[in-house]
């Protein structure tokens, strides 16, 4: 008999940005890292004698929570990643809400429909989990073992051990990031004792308390946003609309719509992601703007303009604009963000610092003094462990 506990990766970029990482890498968030904290104090007194754990980056880091603990090294395996999304992969979750709901919906209720180039089977993922699964409690017959995965990997192995069909698979419930179930394999047999329990979480630190998606019965999220290049040939008075509302809001500034709209321009020539329209829907809420040249001897990526519309601040989907930032730029190697605030624009300071920004240093301007704010998004770091 081998006992497991079989555990969801913490918060990490897809989760936050809400784009569809299945085994696109990414980075585990600020709460993330505070959901690793309290994983590891819910596991400190419970013998384990091997940890085992997908190869991806928000795995391992979440594996450092018991592993690390109990001496032990972690056993990384491509077999217990996430499922392959194929051309999904990175896309924004209300890009597919908006032009692919058939598939979405059968992605969502039953994916044996699901057809996705690139993209791996719910069959194939399911029999890779479970074979996998069976292999290590094999393995360590008498031993209690930790297992790190995924959210759709872990609901495709659970639906096999409940035998809940795949037309069926809303019977299987979403689990929080780092919930914990935990399952008995003897001989041939596996059932669950319990299954996504996330009671080691505060509220503050769920990732599902500060969502909805999960409990309601519908495949779409009002809160994603999608992404096109900004029309700056017809579009040009939104454009110039949203730049003269967010100088006037944060700072002082002349008559600057030549700059701006040359400088739009020539951002968007050097990349067809540089200048972007966010939309939920067909509803435009912010705009995003990316100056590609800059900062590429420093690997750094520069956020030139971010904004939103001023009944959609302070609800949270602001974050999703950054995401659009950071899968441009890790895609061009750049390995940290960079922004510039004004001094006086203290609801700027706030959410740079809720998601990692850090000052690095200052400049002074035509419009007064900004602080150079930079956060890393680089995969792979020296120093990848130490908060843990």
């Amino acid at each position: 008999m081998t006992t497991i506990y079989l555990i969801r990766h913490a918060e990490a970029e897809g989760n936050l940005y809400r784009r569809i990482h299945g085994q696109y890498d990414s980075l585990v968030t600020r709460r993330g890292y505070k959901q690793i904290g309290a994983l590891k104090k819910r596991f400190a007194d419970v013998s384990i004698d091997a940890v085992y754990s997908s190869d991806l980056t928000r795995t391992r880091l979440t594996a450092a929570a018991i592993y690390k603990n109990h001496g032990l090294d972690a056993i990384l395996t491509p077999a217990l990643r996430e499922v392959n999304m194929g051309v999904w992969e990175d896309t924004p979750w209300g890009e597919v809400e908006r032009f692919e709901p058939d598939k979405l919906d059968a992605f969502n209720n039953d994916p044996t429909r699901w057809r996705v180039d690139g993209a791996e089977s719910f069959l194939d993922l399911r029999q890779r989990m479970t074979r996998e699964i069976e292999k290590i409690a094999a393995c360590h017959n008498g031993q209690t073992v930790a297992i790190f995965s995924h959210g759709s990997a872990i609901r495709a192995f659970a639906s096999g051990v409940m035998n809940v069909s795949p037309q069926e698979i809303r019977r299987v419930p979403h689990c929080d990031n780092t919930a914990v179930a935990r399952l008995v394999a003897d001989g041939g047999t596996t059932t669950f004792d319990y299954y996504g329990d996330n009671s080691h979480l505060p509220e503050e630190y769920s990732t599902f308390a500060h969502q909805k998606w999960w409990r309601e019965n519908t495949t779409f999220d009002s809160t994603n946003i999608r992404f096109v290049p900004f029309d700056l040939s017809e579009n040009v008075p939104l454009y110039l609309e949203y730049r003269a509302e967010a100088c006037d809001a944060h700072g002082p500034c002349d008559a600057m719509a030549g700059v701006w709209l040359e400088s739009a321009r020539r951002h968007a020539q050097e990349h067809s992601r540089a200048v972007s329209l966010a939309l939920i829907g067909d509803t435009p809420v912010g705009a995003i703007e990316l100056a590609t040249k800059e900062g590429a001897l420093d690997n750094v990526g520069v956020i030139e303009f971010f904004y939103m519309t001023g009944s959609h601040r302070k609800t949270g989907i602001a974050v999703q604009l950054l995401g659009q930032a950071v899968s441009v730029y890790r895609t061009l190697g750049r390995e940290r963000l960079r922004v510039a605030v004004s001094a006086h624009n203290e609801r700027a300071y706030w959410f740079c610092a809720k998601y990692g920004f850090e000052k690095v240093r200052e400049e002074d301007g035509p419009n007064g003094r900004h602080d150079i704010l930079e956060m890393n998004i680089a995969l792979g770091g020296k120093n990848l462990y130490d908060i843990i």
